[in-house]
């Protein structure tokens, strides 16, 4: 009948198809996703959707523990890997600052290695959650000699 919620849990009519991929804000279970957690709008996490409600929301698992269960869809975001050559973000390190950062391989276990153009540096395996796509918002375009980063080439560099 019209009124119907089949096995999936989405009723029947205009919302039978929302949870289904293909579509620029459609997400499916099991989807990698960023998401605005409800108590911090500033900022995306990388989250899983681990349900999709009959309400047009999303219940997500974020890659720290944390769970929502009515995340709608405008607070989300696909995540898709980053491809060779892609600009991004990455904490050099595991470190809190972000720095522009160039994909130059992806690693059969996921991770990336890393290209820092402003100052060279290298990084090998870098795990996906220490990178984010690049955005306008990137940290010292000019590095300092107290930037970790920098401290870091100095090292390695024997200056």
């Amino acid at each position: 009948g019209g009124g119907d919620v089949p096995a999936g849990g989405a009723p029947s009519g205009d919302m039978k198809d929302y949870c289904q991929p293909g579509k620029k804000k459609d997400y499916s279970e099991g989807d990698v996703v960023e998401a605005l957690w409800s108590r911090d709008t500033s900022m995306w996490y990388r989250a899983t959707v681990t349900s999709c409600n009959a309400d047009g929301t999303y219940g997500l698992k974020y890659s720290d523990g944390r769970t929502d269960v009515g995340t709608k869809p405008k607070s989300m975001r696909h995540l898709a890997g980053f491809q060779e050559k892609a600009w991004v973000e990455a904490r050099w390190m595991g470190g809190d600052q972000w720095y522009v950062a160039q994909v130059m391989k992806i690693n059969k276990d996921g991770s990336y290695n890393l290209n820092y153009p402003d100052d060279g540096m290298l990084e090998d395996n870098v795990d996906p959650d220490l990178i984010r796509l690049a955005t306008e918002t990137v940290g010292p375009t000019h590095p300092t000699d107290g930037d970790a980063v920098c401290v870091a080439k100095k090292a390695v560099d024997g200056v």
